[in-house]
């Protein structure tokens, strides 16, 4: 994972949405802290279960679909899966 760029801070007795920010957090565990990136954090790639590829193929294959139309069903299904 990337190191944060920056971070925004608010203090336990700063008003409600006031946010400072900063190359380094605040020493002290009563500061609410988050990091900054410059890319938000990558998401883990979620593959199709065995259960999931039978119930796009099936359907597609005793239809008499091709290869191409099974590829472009399973590519539709990868991406709506990791776009959620």
């Amino acid at each position: 994972m990337s190191k944060p760029v920056a971070y925004r801070f608010k203090s336990p007795l700063s008003e409600e949405g006031q946010w400072e920010y900063g190359k380094e957090p605040p020493v002290g565990s009563r500061w609410e802290i988050e990091p900054l990136y410059t890319h938000p954090p990558r998401r883990e790639w979620r593959s199709l279960t065995e259960e999931e590829k039978a119930d796009i193929l099936f359907p597609l294959t005793a239809a008499g679909a091709s290869d191409m139309e099974c590829a472009r069903a399973i590519e539709a299904a990868l991406k709506e899966k990791n776009h959620e």
